[in-house]
């Protein structure tokens, strides 16, 4: 049986997270350091799987250097996206069970986990963002969302809200956005020569989340401080047109 690739990748994130914050602090962190975390988090994940997927996959040691260079990009990445804004994650693998009432005779009862929640807090308000991460080619719909497929984030904001709500009694409690994160290990093509600056740009904008983002422009200012002098976030899927208002060109928004 060959080796889970989706399982493997989430429980070696979730390791290095955790691993991380014991540790160090997502803005002191530095690329030696994650590269140490990331190798203990992978040889912890390797050791839960069942034996024989490894074993018996002739492509294993091919298998593992894939996951980590891909891993390395993305534990790179998602600390640049961190850093870049004044959310911090809350919460990993955060499971949720909600009910919620349809109508006054019936109930429905939701159980899942969401990848991250992260939060930023203001002085009267808390932001709540949740990331989804996906090994496959998952790209944010709006239609599929009409359509009830992309529903399960929206249902995981919800609960998170709720969750965060308890937590921070008596501030408001708002959404910021939904996204996906999608793990790979991109390479970037070019006819120039770059600097190593100008090819880890490209690379954190190919690996820029993938979702839906708070028209509030305290949610959107602070996951990406760099936004309104850039116009064009690396981060989160938004634009800014020149008077700083969002554009409705390559941004998936939601009001």
């Amino acid at each position: 049986e060959d080796l889970d690739m989706g399982s493997m990748f989430h429980e070696i994130l979730r390791g290095f997270c955790v691993r991380l914050e014991e540790q160090y602090s997502w803005e002191s962190v530095t690329e030696e350091q994650q590269e140490q975390l990331l190798r203990e988090a992978m040889e912890e994940a390797v050791l839960s799987m069942p034996n024989e997927s490894l074993t018996e996959s002739a492509r294993s040691a091919y298998v593992l250097e894939r996951i980590y260079r891909i891993m390395r990009k993305s534990v790179w990445a998602l600390t640049q996206q961190i850093r870049r804004g004044d959310f911090r994650p809350e919460g990993y693998e955060v499971e949720f069970s909600q009910v919620s009432r349809l109508t006054p005779e019936s109930m429905m009862r939701t159980v899942g986990r969401v990848d991250r929640v992260d939060t930023y807090e203001n002085e009267n308000q808390v932001y709540v963002k949740v990331i989804d991460y996906k090994s496959g080619h998952t790209k944010f719909q709006l239609l599929q969302l009409y359509y009830g497929r992309q529903l399960q984030l929206v249902v995981y904001l919800n609960a998170a809200m709720e969750k965060v709500k308890q937590e921070h009694p008596g501030k408001e409690v708002l959404p910021a956005g939904i996204f996906y994160y999608h793990l790979d290990d991109p390479m970037v093509e070019t006819e120039e020569a770059l600097s190593e600056q100008e090819i880890l740009t490209e690379v954190l904008k190919q690996l820029r989340l993938n979702g839906l983002v708070s028209l509030e422009p305290e949610a959107y200012t602070h996951m990406d401080r760099e936004l309104p002098e850039k116009r064009t976030s690396d981060v989160i899927p938004i634009s800014l047109n020149q008077d700083l208002s969002v554009s409705r060109r390559g941004a998936q928004t939601a009001s």
